[in-house]
């Protein structure tokens, strides 16, 4: 499956107003998302839309595709555009009025998506908080490419009890094992989901976190290009090369 999470603002009008030019069909069309087994939700307020799209990944790609050359968005501006493991959202919402309370649906988007929304450029901070403040968003540490341990098991009382988190404490404590490893095992739930458990571990003081072999190797590669060996160099002094 894939997730596509974007904003787009409103066409301007000839009088230079942000108008929700053709609203009305763009919520028809939403609407039938969920019949191409679609899930998510689309916002509009003050001139811009706000859509989460969930789904198989060639609909998904279709539709989005769609909706660039639709000429009732302009300045897209993509949030989220990756694989997923298992959806955000139920069913599909359309809340497309500024008095209706939109804020558990986007609780409900920065919780399951709070590691894509940590890493937001600026710009798309900008953008996402028309419709959000994410003044209290908490960062999570970049694991991707790292080899990971625990170094001791987890007090049970301070985590969760879950089989998903004693089987993932099972694994990383025989031996270093890749983030990417763990994500692509689809055993211990989604991204972001692993993530929190290891942010949860660091907490902890239980988590080491160190570079994988194959980093290694490449900044090792670096260095030897870097600092040629003293025979090498012997070589171009006696040939006359600098």
């Amino acid at each position: 499956m894939k997730c596509i999470a974007y904003i787009s603002k409103a066409p301007l009008t000839k009088s230079g107003v942000c108008l929700p030019i053709g609203l009305s069909d763009i919520v028809k069309a939403s609407n039938r998302n969920q019949r191409s087994n679609m899930t998510g939700f689309l916002c509009y307020r003050q001139g811009y839309y706000f859509q989460v799209i969930e789904g198989p990944h060639k609909e998904v790609e279709q539709l989005v595709l769609k909706i660039s050359t639709d000429s009732r968005h302009s300045e897209p501006c993509i949030l989220i555009d990756r694989r997923i493991y298992k959806r955000c959202f139920r069913e599909w919402k359309v809340s497309v009025f500024d008095f209706v309370d939109q804020s558990q649906l986007f609780k409900q988007f920065i919780k399951n998506y709070k590691v894509d929304a940590a890493s937001f450029s600026e710009q798309q901070k900008l953008g996402i908080q028309k419709f959000y403040d994410l003044k209290n968003l908490s960062y999570s540490k970049n694991y991707e490419g790292k080899n990971l341990r625990l170094i001791a098991w987890p007090d049970l009382n301070q985590i969760s009890q879950s089989q998903t988190i004693i089987n993932l404490c099972v694994k990383l404590t025989k031996k270093p094992y890749l983030f990417d490893q763990l994500v692509d095992d689809e055993l211990f739930g989604t991204r972001d989901q692993v993530i929190e458990a290891l942010d949860k571990f660091q907490n902890l003081g239980i988590l080491t976190v160190t570079e994988s072999e194959i980093v290694k190797q490449q900044e090792s590669e670096i260095i030897r290009i870097k600092n040629p060996s003293s025979f090498f160099c012997a070589i171009k002094k006696f040939l006359g090369v600098r």
